[in-house]
């Protein structure tokens, strides 16, 4: 049989991944951060790893590189979790040794299985990427994922699957980030501190079991990890569900036996006559148990940034500012366990946008210089949009932006290049023009769903701009957000009158553009259905 290492610190998806695994005829072990995976693996040497890269301890990163370092696991083979807003860590993926990097928020836990056969198959060489990807470096994506479109002329930018490979051979620049909110040293210019409101960790747990709290108990049970451990009890994935942190988890793992108990039945795969139908309750189970539960995460996002908000004007306190990091990582945990769990559930827009909170959020907390007006009110509009969609999760996913089209107008070409840059990020079809007058007549040709405009130009401002394009039929509510350097109180004012949704100063972050973008286009697509009387 083969034996699968799933590393994943959190203990629901890695519950999930390991019920479906299972259910395919994997030996499947768990480990909870980077040092017990490591650990694992020199005790007992698995077929394949899934490996996510945002890990406490020790990051994805180090244990990639401790596997390609021992001889015995140079060729394991190494599938690896990461966020495609965080292009420069998928680099470092494939340099350290993967031989596959999904894109977690798109990856349904069938998805994710299909990936690791064809792996086994040898469809990749271990040690580093694809010979196709020698060019560019890319996500692979799981065999249902769609892939972005091609570019339709010159002017109209698609945005790439990931970024190209840096020029750049440092290692320091590549890690930037995220995995200094795991475990990888912070440069010499910034020592590491402990916010003082920081939870402190847990200690660490023995190499056999990892507590699984459920939710109402007070006692956690053990997830054992020997090799040899006792297969779950079969059952149904639409019966037996019992709710765990987080969300609703189908045929969790069961307590351990009591003394004098009947021994629990061995797990027994679905025949092929009825694996459909197993696959769609599972699947099933899992989207409700996520819906039933993203309120709550909502709300402690919620929560958390009044917290963050009500204080942000006392940046003089230097322990506001320890705290203010210690409320920036707990939405960051918050919402990169939102986005595993749209994910598995198969919540893919809900997913895409958290995953870009996310990666927003990442940089908040290692750059907090960039903290500032603009950046707090990008972060409320996102928790109030999610907040939106998880009032109804099924409607949430008839929102499609592959045809979606943004139309940039800025007369600098750095700025107007940036702004790009963050739409293709977001992978959002756009089109730039730097001349006011020459955008104007794009828009009477063409309708855009949402339009960013500089205010200072030659020839026409902004706001002039943004009248006319008001004035015509098909753009009379298409979202217009000011993109300058103008963010005083009357320029604000002006953008509102003159027909703008929202501004952003600059200089500006481009994974909150991405976001912003994000925000705007699916909330004009998403409709609710109305409530019952």
């Amino acid at each position: 049989m083969k034996k699968v290492l799933i590393v994943e610190d959190d203990a629901i998806i890695a519950n999930i991944y390991q019920r479906k695994l299972q259910m395919d005829g994997f030996q499947v072990q768990h480990a909870a951060d980077g040092e017990l995976a490591m650990e694992m693996i020199k005790c007992n040497l698995p077929t394949i790893v899934l490996l996510d890269l945002q890990l406490p301890k020790a990051n994805g990163i180090e244990v990639l590189k401790f596997i390609r370092s021992r001889e015995e696991s140079r060729t394991l083979p190494v599938v690896v979790f990461t966020n495609s807003y965080l292009g420069t860590l998928v680099q470092s993926a494939w340099k350290a040794g993967a031989n596959k990097c999904l894109t977690k928020a798109i990856c349904t836990p069938k998805q994710v299985s299909d990936v690791l056969k064809a792996t086994l198959a040898g469809e990749d060489s271990a040690g580093g990427p694809p010979p196709e990807a020698a060019g560019a470096i890319k996500l692979a994506m799981p065999p249902e994922a769609p892939a972005p479109a091609a570019p339709a002329d010159g002017s109209i930018k698609m945005a790439p699957l990931a970024p190209a490979p840096a020029a750049k051979t440092e290692e320091t620049p590549l890690l930037s980030g995220l995995l200094k909110m795991t475990s990888q040293p912070k440069p010499a210019g910034r020592a590491p501190q402990t916010p003082r409101s920081m939870p402190a960790a847990a200690p660490k747990a023995p190499a056999g079991d990892i507590p699984l709290k459920l939710a109402g108990d007070n006692a956690p049970i053990a997830m054992n990890l020997a090799p040899e451990a006792p297969k779950p009890a079969a059952g149904g994935s639409g019966s037996g569900a019992i709710k765990m942190e987080g969300f609703g988890l189908p045929g969790a793992l069961p307590a351990p036996a009591k003394a004098g108990s009947a021994p629990a039945e061995e797990y027994v795969a679905p025949s092929e006559s009825n694996l459909l139908e197993v696959e769609q309750n599972f699947q099933h189970e899992l989207r409700r148990g996520f819906a039933e539960n993203l309120p709550q995460s909502i709300g402690y996002l919620r929560q958390r940034l009044q917290t963050f908000v009500k204080n942000e004007s006392d940046t003089s306190n230097l322990r506001w500012m320890e705290e203010r990091s210690a409320i920036l990582f707990d939405m960051y945990r918050k919402t990169h366990s939102l986005t595993s769990g749209a994910g598995v559930a198969g919540c893919a827009v809900i997913a895409r946008l958290s995953s870009a909170f996310e990666a927003l959020l990442t940089e908040l907390y290692e750059n907090p210089k960039s903290i500032n007006p603009s950046t707090t009110r990008t972060l409320a509009h996102t928790v109030d949009f999610l907040a939106q969609l998880a009032n109804d999760v099924d409607t949430a996913e008839t929102v499609k932006l592959g045809s979606a089209s943004v139309l940039v107008v800025d007369d600098e070409a750095l700025s107007r290049k940036a702004v790009m840059r963050g739409l293709e990020k977001a992978e959002l079809k756009a089109m730039d023009v730097a001349d006011p007058g020459a955008a104007f007549e794009q828009c009477k040709k063409q309708t855009f769903d949402l339009i960013f405009l500089d205010i200072d130009m030659p020839g026409m401002n902004g706001y002039d701009l943004c009248k006319q394009i008001r004035a015509q039929p098909q753009h009379a509510k298409t979202p217009v957000v000011f993109v300058t350097g103008l963010t005083d109180f009357a320029s604000r004012a002006k953008s509102t009158i003159s027909g703008g949704n929202d501004l952003i100063g600059k200089p500006f972050l481009i994974i909150e553009l991405a976001v912003k973008a994000l925000t705007f286009l699916m909330k004009a697509q998403y409709k609710p259905a109305p409530k019952p009387a």
